[in-house]
């Protein structure tokens, strides 16, 4: 690493939240860059140094190590951009997969990385989806990777109501598209969750409480409900595997429906707030702007 860095020649080097410690603190002064400054545990080898804050976000906390550089009015919000090509690349898939774009649309996101305890039960994922078509008359539409396929499918299968996958077929701004024009969310907290939180998608966050929530999880969004157990002993155990998963236990499939249906009564399905959400996030360009 120390080769590549000093190689390429620098002229700034800033250290990200997660990226403070001793050794990479080093490594950035070891690069010869003539600016090195951001998150440190040893700040006094920094002229300019930013102290983390545990009421802030990740990426608060991350935007916040360009205030030695006088960028300070930041818009915290996460935002992703997607091109007119994109757009029409998930209305295709949309129309390939009968999605029918009149119709209320929940996007369910039931698959995680895998590197935490933060899955839900499949068989409650097939419970939820049977009572939001059934009860709300959603058109449930599964999204993920390619590597998702089967055990999306495995829920599919033990449901009872109708549902599409789209799984494999999304590349991110495709993704986001795809949420843009659907109308709310079910999810655990993984990757695609952060895109319906920078498209403004009206989400239902169904959480584990292995972190602190500042961390990952959008709080104080608005548009997203998280749900989590946050009075639970063994919270914040940052536990890379837990067998039992008590605190994801605690939340049921009742408390996931009528959380739903209490969103959409605040931003009901629509039209309009689907093409406000395209506005906000399509750019002329031929791929993504990504901030």
């Amino acid at each position: 690493m120390i080769s590549k860095t000093l190689l390429h020649k620098y002229e700034t080097v800033i250290t990200t939240a997660f990226n403070r410690q001793p050794r990479r603190v080093f490594l950035a002064l070891l690069s010869g860059a003539r600016n090195c400054f951001g998150f440190a545990d040893v700040p006094a080898v920094y002229d300019d140094f930013v102290i983390y804050d545990m009421k802030l976000s990740v990426a608060q906390n991350n935007l916040n190590s360009l205030l030695p550089l006088d960028i300070n009015n930041i818009n915290s919000e996460l935002r992703i951009y997607f091109s007119g090509e994109d757009y029409r690349t998930a209305f295709s898939i949309f129309k390939k997969t009968s999605i029918d774009p009149d119709l209320p649309i929940c996007i369910l996101i039931t698959q995680t990385s895998g590197g935490q305890p933060s899955d839900w039960w499949p068989d409650r994922f097939a419970q939820l989806a049977d009572q939001l078509h059934r009860n709300s008359g959603l058109q449930v539409v599964f999204v993920g990777s390619k590597s998702d396929v089967v055990k999306i499918e495995k829920i599919r299968a033990s449901m009872i109501e109708p549902s599409v996958s789209i799984a494999g077929l999304t590349d991110i701004p495709t993704l986001a598209a795809v949420m843009c024009i659907s109308d709310v969310a079910v999810t655990v907290d993984t990757g695609p969750m952060h895109i319906g939180t920078a498209v403004g998608l009206p989400m239902i966050l169904v959480a584990s409480a292995w972190q602190s929530p500042h961390e990952w999880l959008p709080v104080g969004s608005q548009k997203v409900t998280i749900l989590r157990s946050n009075d639970i002993s063994c919270k914040e155990c940052y536990k890379a595997y837990c067998a039992t998963r008590e605190c994801m236990e605690d939340i049921g499939v009742r408390d996931v429906y009528s959380n739903v249906v209490r969103k959409l009564a605040v931003y009901p399905p629509s039209a309009p707030a689907r093409l406000q959400r395209v506005k906000d996030s399509m750019v002329d360009a031929p791929r993504p702007k990504l901030l």
